[in-house]
């Protein structure tokens, strides 16, 4: 032992005989409960340190994006949150948060709406689209919660998932129940309940009409060249149809071979004459079918609305009144009929359309 070391032992025995017995024993305490604090400290640094490592594990192999905002900033970033983007951590901490979203409109909707879930101490969660980094976009579902729920200021904490196949799933499913898988028109169910929105709506919506088309001698085409043929008849009238209305009308497949198109703004001798021309289109178009080629035709019956048209069947049924008059008077022809001869059609016992006048149509 070294001179030094001896004289700073001595020293310290003096300093203890110097202040006794009770002096010492509170400083004996006091080194204790130093030594205690000192390892307390350490032990809350290695256990900080190890939720650091966890974190950043979490932040590294998280499937979903997570993030922490304060003040429309960025202050942490996860590897996966910045992959679906398409920038680097330290650019996307960087810049504002706005500029990961499509549409600036949605993003400044989204305070309020976050506001009012903290408020009512819920998770927000919506979904949004935002934009990467080439300019590309995809469809997120982005849910997030406060720190401190009562401090506005402690910044959110944030989950982004992808959820661009989810919601194309989702429109898939909602467009096939509402539209025919041929064709791409409406289906009946979606057509009737347009018409159903327009009658609610009257007499604003007038004036309205619809029309009824069927093809002429559709089976004939199945038997003869094959049904892969018929279906390329149906997508092809479908076609005629959807060009020959305005993007403000409404056309659909109502099963098999039979059509209808809601024209709005249009009265019966409007919708006539469109009726016509989409008869001739049909007319003029030339199948092909294995190198033969043929030519088809439809028949339409033109039903104009009114005040007194009071429910879709009804509607549904005048049109089905003309059309049926055209098939009488030898297909390949436009007829109309009003919504009064309905009671006339079924006080004759006769079936839909007979005995109805032409209404001169025939030079239309």
């Amino acid at each position: 032992m070294d001179a030094d070391s001896l004289g700073l032992q001595f020293g310290v025995l003096g300093l203890v005989a110097g202040v006794g017995g009770l002096a010492f024993g509170f400083m004996v305490r006091q080194l204790h409960a130093l030594a205690s604090a000192l390892e307390r400290h350490a032990s809350a640094e290695q256990t900080a340190q190890a939720l650091l490592k966890q974190m950043h594990s979490i932040l590294t192999t998280a499937p979903v994006g997570i993030a922490f905002t304060r003040f429309r900033r960025f202050e942490i970033i996860s590897t996966r949150w910045a992959g679906m983007m398409g920038y680097s951590e330290a650019e996307l901490l960087a810049m504002p948060t706005h500029q990961l979203f499509a549409d600036v409109t949605s993003y400044e909707t989204l305070g309020p709406k976050v506001a009012q879930a903290f408020a009512d101490r819920r998770v927000f969660s919506e979904e949004f689209e935002f934009r990467r980094k080439d300019g590309s976009s995809f469809w997120g579902r982005l849910q997030g919660s406060p720190v401190d729920e009562d401090d506005a200021s402690s910044g959110t904490t944030w989950i982004l998932m992808d959820v661009t196949h989810e919601r194309d799933a989702r429109e898939r499913l909602s467009w096939m129940a509402t539209h025919d898988a041929l064709t791409g028109l409406l289906n009946r169910a979606a057509f009737e309940t347009m018409v159903a929105n327009r009658l609610k709506h009257r007499p604003m919506s007038l004036p309205a009409a619809l029309l009824y088309i069927d093809i002429d001698h559709f089976k004939s085409i199945n038997d003869t060249h094959g049904h892969a043929a018929g279906d390329q008849v149906l997508i092809g009238v479908a076609d005629i149809l959807r060009a020959g209305v305005r993007s403000s009308d409404t056309v659909a497949r109502l099963g098999g071979d039979e059509f209808a198109v809601l024209l709005m703004g249009c009265d019966g001798a409007a919708a006539a004459r469109i009726a016509e021309q989409i008869r001739q289109n049909v007319e003029s178009k030339i199948f092909t079918f294995d190198q033969d080629t043929r030519q088809a035709a439809v028949s339409l019956g033109v039903a104009e609305f009114d005040e007194w048209t009071v429910d879709v069947p009804t509607a549904m049924q005048a049109a089905d009144v003309a059309l049926y008059k055209a098939k009488k008077s030898g297909r390949n022809k436009v007829r109309t009929s009003g919504f009064s001869d309905l009671d006339e059609t079924s006080s004759s016992g006769q079936g839909a359309g007979d005995g109805l006048g032409l209404e001169g149509l025939e030079n239309i």
